[in-house]
């Protein structure tokens, strides 16, 4: 029988990664980055649910030179399932989707029989991912202005190469701005709190990190002005793209 205990937890992340002790050099961190986006989609879809019900809230799955068995700790469930190094060199980032989501499989057949985890959820938006082409798309923050009678999101991307943040602002539903805000590595340890939320401050439209720091400043009268263009401040981990007349920091 599966491993239940007497209270249920809420699985909310799904995290992929390579053991250090088995793989050497830039191996873990190249495959944690190129990774991350199927992690992402999953973790964001399953926290949507939000009854995806089980031992773990966080289920690992762990690379390794051979199989080993499942641990769990503190909600943490961590999965070592066999990675095949040659097999991730020989394919291009379209061509290791599969990968991850066989590296998942595996662990969840692991697991069969001794934790209990949601695996139909799980299985159904492995499922949706796939229809949906392996793409991590989606809205971080919309807000509504309407005395100003605009709208205003934050479009995020994330694949195997990097993330990238844009500022939507629609105008009676037509789009006067698409800006690309910010562009990180593929690791939401760096991304994740950059461009949080949108607010109205005086005469500018703010987007501020988690914190609620000001990291992008629009003047509104940029708005109605053509011919936006962009230039792109950088630090050592991710450039920050400012509009022409739009003020950007960096933390």
């Amino acid at each position: 029988m599966p491993r239940t205990p007497g209270w249920m937890r809420t699985l909310r992340s799904i995290v992929f990664y390579l053991h250090n002790d088995d793989f050497r050099g830039d191996a873990p961190s190249d495959f944690m980055f190129r990774s991350c986006y199927v992690g992402h989609y999953l973790s964001r879809r399953l926290r949507s649910v939000g009854r995806a019900s089980g031992v773990a809230s966080c289920l690992f799955v762990q690379g390794r030179s051979t199989s080993a068995e499942p641990t769990l700790k503190n909600g943490q469930l961590i999965v070592p399932v066999e990675h095949d190094v040659a097999r991730f060199k020989a394919l291009d980032d379209n061509g290791r989707h599969e990968l991850y989501l066989d590296m998942l499989a595996r662990a969840l057949r692991s697991c069969e029989g001794r934790f209990e985890l949601p695996l139909a959820t799980i299985e159904a938006e492995v499922s949706a991912f796939r229809q949906g082409g392996y793409r991590e798309e989606w809205i971080q923050k919309r807000r509504g202005f309407r005395t100003l009678g605009i709208s205003a999101s934050l479009a995020c991307t994330l694949n195997a190469r990097e993330f990238s943040c844009r500022l939507l602002v629609e105008k009676r539903r037509a789009l006067v701005l698409d800006q690309e805000l910010l562009i990180a590595k593929p690791d939401e340890l760096i991304f994740a709190h950059h461009a949080r939320d949108l607010q109205l401050v005086g005469d500018s439209l703010v987007v501020v990190d988690w914190r609620g720091r000001p990291k992008y400043e629009l003047p509104l009268e940029r708005l109605s002005q053509a011919g936006v263009s962009a230039s792109k401040i950088t630090d050592r981990r991710c450039s920050h793209v400012g509009i022409e007349g739009c003020n950007g920091w960096i933390y």
